[in-house]
């Protein structure tokens, strides 16, 4: 049973980092040059690389991120960065 139980637990992170990564790409392609998520319980987080996002720009992260997961967006943190160590 504790082998079985493992295996699910695998599984299911195996599938959360495959959505993660699903959004993450998502929003590369709508031009967000470097993005971070992560979700867990029903909420996430997003960091995107931008000095100030507009409401426009917020919602349209947030929308992406409970579409592609299921995350209501009032679950959903948006954080910006001005810069990525290492990636400037």
């Amino acid at each position: 049973e504790g082998k079985k139980k493992a295996e699910a637990q695998l599984l299911s992170l195996t599938a959360t980092m495959e959505e993660e990564l699903l959004v993450e790409n998502m929003l590369k392609a709508q031009g967000y040059k470097d993005v971070i998520i992560f979700t867990k319980e029903g909420q996430a987080s997003v960091v995107v690389q931008a000095v100030k996002l507009n409401e426009e720009q917020f919602l349209q992260i947030a929308e992406t991120v409970s579409n592609a997961t299921g995350v209501r967006m009032e679950n959903i943190a948006v954080l910006e960065h001005g810069s990525i160590p290492g990636k400037e």
